[in-house]
């Protein structure tokens, strides 16, 4: 029995001599390769049964920002009228314990801090209601004065700017073509006045020809002369009113 043992621990010894280090990487890859590439199928196999954890943010965001942001599309520009309100919003997302301020560019004037208005011009107001997301800025009696930047600061360090520009504008008429108008003695002729930038349709209009006045009353509202684009800040409050006259060649 011993001269079997001590056989085949010559034969043992004569075959790892033979067998030279690349050899026996070989071998020692050949039995580890198949252990470890069935733990990986088995892996996989697993998280393949897990369920799937659906993303629940909007498909057009993958992460929202961790602190205060902006939504630009609810603080956008605004056009107003004179002598009318003009509302500029500044929305906030996860303003947390921050305070937002609004400030007159051109000056850097504090108009606003919070629900609070630091000014002694009575026709800026803070509108802000508890809770909401939006923080507003009206301007009473709104002049073309007030046009211009006004910035929108959230109380992070450094502190977070937008900027919301305000035009205000006035009502203006014009008539649609030329200055000159030649026509026969006798005939007809039309002319349209259109009144740019009002809240409302005007209930007459006044022509003037020779010192002499004409006033038309507008018998309600015509789709197809009429366009009115909402109110700001989401839209440029505007309305257009086209009144056709029919003025008799002859007058004079």
């Amino acid at each position: 029995m011993s001269h079997k043992l001590k056989e085949e621990d010559e034969d043992y010894t004569e075959l790892t001599r033979i067998m030279d280090v690349p050899t026996m990487l070989v071998l020692i890859l050949y039995f580890l390769i198949p252990s470890a590439w069935c733990a990986i199928l088995n892996e996989d196999e697993a998280s393949s049964h897990q369920p799937h954890k659906h993303n629940s943010l909007p498909p057009f965001v993958d992460i929202l920002p961790p602190g205060p942001f902006y939504d630009v599309e609810r603080s956008a520009n605004v056009t107003a009228l004179v002598d009318r309100p003009a509302k500029l919003n500044c929305r906030v997302n996860k303003i947390g314990n921050r305070t937002v301020s609004w400030l007159r560019h051109r000056d850097t004037h504090l108009l606003t801090v919070g629900p609070y208005t630091y000014t002694s011009d009575q026709r800026f107001r803070a509108v802000h209601t508890a809770g909401s997301e939006d923080w507003g800025l009206t301007i009473k009696f709104a002049q073309v004065r007030d046009s211009g930047m006004y910035e929108c600061q959230v109380s992070t360090t450094p502190p977070m700017r937008h900027y919301i520009w305000l035009t205000v504008v006035e009502p203006k008429t014009t008539i649609s073509g030329g200055s000159d108008v030649f026509i026969n003695k006798g005939s007809n002729i039309n002319l349209t006045c259109v009144v740019d930038y009002t809240v409302q349709p005007p209930s007459f209009v006044i022509w003037s020809h020779n010192n002499k006045q004409f006033r038309l009353r507008i018998q309600g509202e015509h789709p197809e002369a009429m366009q009115h684009g909402g109110h700001s800040p989401y839209e440029v409050s505007t309305l257009l009113v086209a009144s056709a006259l029919t003025l008799i060649a002859a007058l004079k």
